[in-house]
């Protein structure tokens, strides 16, 4: 009994040295940098066409969850919700056999877009 109470003692006190404000980072394939850049400025019609020309192209399906992922965030950006919930869940989709940040991400976009709507 005092072994366990010792060893949740030290498992509680490693988990609070953890930062709370911890962000996500989705590091993005090179093959979508331009869809990147523009989407950073905020040329939302090129960065999308770009993730569209990705996704059509005889490209390496491992990064196209990380392209629905901006697809969804710039489609969300342009006050497009459900075309981007569209393509959140096929981020999820295409994660689903493996651990992802792209599709944790995705799972977080889709609920908040449903928490704003709810307002």
């Amino acid at each position: 009994m005092k072994k366990l109470f010792w060893l949740l003692a030290l498992l509680l006190s490693s988990c609070s040295t953890f930062s709370q404000d911890t962000v996500t980072y989705i590091d993005y394939p090179e093959v979508l940098k331009d869809a990147k850049y523009y989407y950073n400025n905020k040329n939302f019609e090129r960065a999308e066409a770009e993730v569209q020309r990705y996704l059509t192209s005889d490209s390496d399906v491992y990064w196209h969850g990380h392209a629905y992922l901006l697809l969804g965030e710039i489609r969300e950006n342009s006050n497009q919700n459900a075309q981007a919930v569209e393509a959140y869940r096929k981020v999820v989709g295409h994660g689903a056999g493996y651990h992802s940040a792209a599709s944790a991400q995705a799972l977080y976009r889709i609920s908040w877009i449903f928490e704003r709507a709810k307002k």
